[in-house]
């Protein structure tokens, strides 16, 4: 599956563009983030008929910090919120996202709201007191279980539970609230009373299932194995800008990339891993060698059969549920890579293709969302791959279109060292 490498690489621009750091720490399952994730988290919590959660932010707010890192990081409060929705929302990143916390009342952070739906009113659970008697974890998260109010609060996890425990424990509680009711039973006056008619729900796939669906919709494991190296070339266009630049990516088997990126007035930019050393350069940044999260990032992503992998490189990789969008049907998938936060995943229903993914990074400004979404799929040399990909994060939107693609030209080992 080389497919979600090729958007690995292309994400790594937009990064770039954005002058990101790369380190990213990882986040409670199932959030959602900004005005785009609070749609799609009304859409969710309509369909599986479980509490919302709203947690408003801002960068600048050291409760917001402590919040994060010492309460939602509790596996007392991942308990209390496995039977939500949760989005969380930094008013400081657009136009819609201030609306919202408008909508809400918010004024002052961090602000984590538990509602039966959008249009509910919210219930505020506030940890932190002026007179500095603050809540503990433990307690935060029973004060949230006493206003989640349509699922029977599931059974405690030991503490010393597996992730992959917890995964099974909240893929059950998604399943339990996606289950359909069978319909009355009908029967005709004078004739005996036909049996029970029973509305069958349209049943989720295993994650197994999906994945192997994936790997079909793209080509199959066997012709992705015979590709050894790929060249793409193609156009950059920044949303909304007369500006626009070219685009080259190169890859070789096994774990070798290297990213050339031409836009004024930027200059060059390039992003390179040889294996073994992650590296930057470029006209306005000068020379970047990555070490430590950063490193063990593209060391991961620069697998050249990275998607092949796709179980492997996202322990715990579940199914969160189903969603129609524009009348298509989506199924969400949540994962945590090894090196980074949480991901979700959008695969179409019906052709099985990966068509976004929405990650949040961290930035020298703070965490980001960046919002993924893959279209134009094309047939080249017996794998598909997506010809256009659109990448939105705050205040920046850009799009990415692939000219030509070609496999298996040799490509000298050097290209890929540091400079």
């Amino acid at each position: 599956m080389k497919s979600l490498r090729l958007l690995m690489s292309l994400s790594l621009v937009g990064l770039l563009l954005f002058a990101l750091g790369p380190s990213a720490r990882a986040q409670y399952p199932r959030w959602l983030h900004g005005a785009t994730g609070f749609a799609r988290a009304v859409e969710l919590q309509r369909e599986l008929n479980v509490s919302l959660v709203l947690y408003f932010y801002q960068d600048r707010c050291s409760d917001c910090r402590t919040l994060d890192e010492q309460y939602l990081a509790a596996p007392s409060v991942h308990r209390a919120l496995q039977r939500s929705v949760a989005v969380r929302i930094n008013p400081d990143y657009g136009v819609e996202e201030r609306q919202i916390a408008e909508r809400y009342g918010v004024t002052s952070y961090p602000a984590f709201l538990i509602l039966d739906n959008e249009s509910a009113p919210p219930r505020n659970v506030q940890p932190f007191r002026r007179d500095g008697n603050h809540l503990t974890p433990e307690q935060f998260a029973r004060a949230c279980e006493k206003l989640m109010t349509f699922l029977p609060i599931p059974a405690k996890v030991p503490r010393d539970a597996s992730r992959e425990t917890m995964d099974r424990a909240n893929m059950r509680a998604v399943m339990n609230a996606t289950r359909q009711t069978r319909n009355p039973q009908l029967v005709e006056v004078g004739k005996a009373p036909s049996p029970p008619v029973e509305n069958k729900p349209n049943p989720l796939p295993t994650i197994d299932e999906l994945v192997k669906t994936y790997v079909n919709a793209i080509g199959g494991r066997e012709a992705q194995e015979k590709l050894k190296s790929r060249v793409i070339r193609g156009r950059i266009e920044l949303s909304g800008a007369a500006s626009w630049g070219q685009l080259e990516i190169y890859g070789k088997a096994s774990n070798k990339s290297l990213t050339v990126m031409n836009v004024d007035p930027m200059g060059q930019l390039k992003h390179g891993y040889d294996g073994c050393t992650a590296w930057s350069v470029g006209d306005t940044i000068g020379l970047k060698t990555l070490t430590g999260p950063a490193l063990a990032h593209f060391s991961t992503n620069g697998d050249f059969y990275r998607d092949l992998k796709l179980q492997e490189l996202y322990p715990g990789l579940r199914l969160m549920g189903r969603m129609n969008a524009k009348d298509r049907d989506f199924y969400l998938v949540e994962g945590f890579p090894l090196v980074g936060g949480a991901e979700i995943m959008y695969f179409d229903s019906k052709s099985g293709l990966l068509t976004g993914r929405d990650i949040t990074q961290q930035t020298p400004q703070g965490p980001i969302r960046v919002e993924m979404r893959y279209s134009d799929w094309r047939d080249v040399d017996g794998v598909k791959l997506p010809f256009k990909i659109t990448q939105t994060m705050p205040n920046l939107k850009y799009v990415f279109t692939v000219r030509e693609v070609k496999h298996n030209l040799p490509v000298d080992d050097k290209l890929f060292e540091k400079p």
